[in-house]
C-alpha cells in the first residue's frame, strides 16, 4: 500500500488531468484509513520531498499539503526527524514542507515540541546545521508558554534577543509559527514585545521574509 501511496504522490506532478485526479483520489483513500496506509513515514515523507516542487496545479498542492499535515498528526516524531535527515541545511523544498506544517495551530505545537527535543540531544542536534539557531526555536516555545505572562515574557526575551542575526532559513520558519500564533490571543499579546527586532530584520532580507515579518508584525 505505501508503494500505492508513493505512485500516486509521483501522479500528482502529471501533465495529465487524469492522472493527477488519479493520485488525488488515491491520497484521500489513503487518509481515510492511515493506520493501513501511513505506516512507513519516513519513505512518504522522502516522496513528498522529491516531487513537491513540482507540483504545479492548487488541487493537487492541497493534496499534497493535506496528506502532510495528517502524517503531521499521525507520527510528529518520524514526520520531523525524517524531513531533518532528508535535507539538513534545509533546501527550499523542505523550507515549503516546514510552512505547510507551522502555518497550522495545532501541527506549529507538535512540531515545535519535537523541534525542542531534537536541540535536547546533542546527537540528533548534529543533523540539522540550521537548528544552531536554537534561540529561534525558544522564542516560539516562550510564546505557546501559556503560563508565562507577557511581562515575564518581555524580561526573557531581551535576554535572549532571539531574532538577532539567524538565518534567514530559521528566520523564515519563525515568522511562519509567528503568523500563526497570532491567531491566538493570548499570543498575540506577546508579539510587540518582538517588534523592534522584526523591523530590523526588514534591512537586509529578501522579499518573502519581509512580508512575512510585516504580516507577523500586523502592520
Amino acid at each position: 500500500m505505501t508503494d500505492i501511496l508513493l505512485v500516486a504522490i509521483e501522479a500528482l506532478t502529471a501533465d495529465d488531468i487524469y492522472d493527477r485526479q488519479m493520485g488525488s483520489n488515491v491520497l484521500d483513500m489513503a487518509m481515510s484509513d492511515p493506520a493501513s496506509w501511513l505506516m512507513d513515514v519516513p519513505k512518504i515523507m522522502r516522496y513528498i520531498h522529491r516531487n513537491m516542487e513540482y507540483i504545479h496545479t492548487e488541487p493537487a498542492r492541497h493534496s499534497l499539503d493535506s496528506l502532510l499535515l495528517l502524517l503531521t498528526k499521525w507520527c510528529p516524531r518520524g514526520v520531523v526527524r525524517s524531513l531533518l535527515k532528508i535535507s539538513p541545511t534545509c533546501d527550499s523544498t523542505a523550507l515549503a514542507m516546514w510552512e505547510v506544517m507551522l502555518s497550522v495551530p495545532w501541527a506549529l505545537w507538535s512540531i515545535l515540541m519535537e523541534l525542542l527535543s531534537v536541540l535536547q540531544d546533542q546527537r540528533l542536534r548534529k543533523v540539522f546545521s540550521c537548528a544552531t539557531e536554537d534561540a529561534c526555536i525558544y522564542l516560539l516555545a516562550l510564546l505557546v508558554c501559556t503560563d508565562i505572562g507577557t511581562e515575564e515574557f518581555a524580561a526573557l526575551y531581551k535576554a535572549q534577543r532571539c531574532l538577532r542575526h539567524p538565518s534567514l532559513v530559521m528566520l523564515s520558519l519563525v515568522l511562519r509559527g509567528l503568523i500563526t500564533l497570532s491567531k491566538t490571543p493570548e499570543t498575540a499579546r506577546k508579539i510587540p514585545v518582538l517588534l523592534p527586532d522584526i523591523v530590523e530584520t526588514l534591512q537586509d532580507a529578501n522579499s518573502d521574509v519581509k512580508m512575512k515579518a510585516l504580516v507577523s508584525s500586523g502592520t
